[in-house]
């Protein structure tokens, strides 16, 4: 881990250059799951503003929205925040990097701040407005980058799905191999979706799963001629 070491007025007037003085829209990188995650994002996940100063470039959003970033604590085991501030008491405290504004942009679907920083562009670049390519790359950037954070959360929502059933199956076959009686697996109950489902109920939503039918067959094995 490459570490960064500042002062605290050092790294305070780092933050105010890049983000402004308001701590709500300062934006830092989780060093785990690199989501990016500001002021705004842990009051609006329920934290008062004082609160949200406690966890903020210290510990993940997705501690307190699971839809958002991991679960990830700066004061844990592991502690991996890259940026080690000294403060006027002579104590270091360890923060997360912050976003520069290209993460920031390729993170978010908020159209606030793509129009910000829109605006910060052509005040900086008056010709912006009438040069086409650039004009293009901006939207189509923005386009792609409202797909791929949907795709991204979609892949994330299969993968918790995925979790549930395989766990289903595996309580299923330790029911099955730790039974008095031989029975048929599809007749064995296990527990997910906050109910009891037999085997057969398992076997068609990882079918489903799967993208199959309920009564595809099995893949064959090496020694096929026992199935014959």
């Amino acid at each position: 881990m490459n570490v960064t070491k500042m002062t605290y007025q050092e790294w305070l007037d780092k933050a105010e250059a890049m983000f402004g003085k308001s701590p709500r829209d300062w934006t830092f990188i989780c060093p785990v799951c690199e989501q990016t995650q500001s002021g705004q994002d842990f009051v609006d996940a329920g934290l008062e503003p004082k609160e949200a100063a406690n966890y903020l470039g210290f510990s993940c959003i997705g501690r307190f929205n699971p839809d958002k970033g991991c679960d990830y604590a700066g004061g844990g085991l592991f502690r991996l925040n890259p940026v080690h501030v000294t403060g006027p008491d002579g104590k270091v405290h360890q923060y997360m990097a912050f976003a520069d504004m290209a993460t920031v942009l390729m993170n978010t679907m908020d159209a606030k701040v793509w129009t910000e920083k829109w605006l910060a562009t052509i005040q900086d670049h008056p010709d912006v407005p009438t040069d086409d390519g650039a004009m293009l790359a901006w939207f189509s950037t923005a386009l792609m980058t409202g797909h791929d954070i949907g795709a991204r959360k979609a892949d994330k929502k299969a993968e918790g799905r995925h979790a549930v059933l395989l766990r289903a199956a595996y309580d299923l076959l330790t029911r099955a191999e730790r039974g008095v009686f031989v029975e048929e697996a599809v007749a064995i109950q296990t527990h997910y979706d906050g109910a009891d489902c037999d085997g057969y109920c398992l076997r068609d939503d990882i079918a489903c799963e799967l993208g199959i039918s309920d009564d595809t067959d099995p893949i064959p094995l090496e020694d096929s001629e026992d199935e014959e």
